[in-house]
């Protein structure tokens, strides 16, 4: 686990590769920046893009926070999307926000926040969207 706040500074691409980024702190984005790969995991204790400058293209993610902050992400990929998990377990926010602003279907795993009267916001574009439920 990175000590402290993960900033990304530029566009990174790793073609089909998973990219998992794991921080002690919140993680972000200095400025736009298109974070591109097959697989991304992110795990925060403060928060995940809360500045909305991170965008995603990912055919697979998940993203869990821990103990402040929202978790903000909009995903660009045209094709099949799977979000596996979106866990906000904060005790400040809470807030979870996912965009698929790209043509791709997407299709939704396990969604939770535990702060009670905080938003989750899900949305599609064309794509179309699934949501799986136990």
């Amino acid at each position: 686990m990175w000590s402290g706040n993960t900033t990304i500074n530029m566009n990174l691409d790793a073609g089909s590769k998973t990219v998992t980024l794991n921080s002690s702190g919140a993680i972000s984005a200095s400025s736009a920046v298109k974070l591109t790969a097959g697989t991304v995991n992110l795990s925060a204790v403060n928060g995940i893009n809360t500045n909305g400058n991170l965008t995603l293209a990912a055919s697979t993610i998940s993203a869990t926070n821990t103990t402040s902050g929202c978790i903000l992400l909009n995903n660009t990929l045209d094709t099949a999307v799977t979000v596996t998990t979106l866990s906000n377990s904060a005790t400040t926010n809470g807030t979870i926000s996912f965009t698929q602003s790209g043509n791709g279907t997407v299709t939704f795993g396990t969604v939770t926040t535990n702060n009670n009267g905080k938003d989750i916001s899900l949305a599609s574009g064309t794509g179309g969207m699934a949501i799986n439920t136990t």
